[in-house]
């Protein structure tokens, strides 16, 4: 979904499109387990460094927190809870590995537009 104003919302979207539970998230974040929750159900608030952790936990850009709908093919970003994870995923790589990892994606593009 796109950002409408509710951070707090979005922060449970977006952790629900990657499919990580928010204690795991915190882990990543090392921030206390409950941080994320707690910050949902406003009981804590977030500062812009703990969102910029977040953004980069989950494989995201800030400006994506806040941009278009990522859905949406029209929006120039369209990237599903999937590709999400793959992403998250890949940012952890050596650039060795990436460049093998592009090469396949490459390919496997390559043959299925045949």
């Amino acid at each position: 979904m796109a950002y409408d104003g509710d951070y707090r919302k979005r922060l449970r979207e977006i952790a629900d499109e990657v499919g990580k539970p928010l204690n795991l998230i915190c882990y990543d974040m090392d921030r206390n387990h409950s941080f994320l929750s707690d910050v949902i159900n406003g009981r804590q608030n977030m500062k812009v460094d703990d969102l910029e952790v977040f953004c980069s936990v989950v494989g995201i850009d800030p400006a994506d927190f806040f941009g278009p709908e990522r859905n949406d093919p029209d929006a120039g970003n369209n990237c599903s809870p999937v590709c999400l994870e793959v992403i998250y995923e890949v940012k952890k790589c050596d650039d060795v590995f990436l460049r093998t990892i592009l090469a396949l994606i490459k390919e496997i593009n390559g043959r299925r537009q045949i």
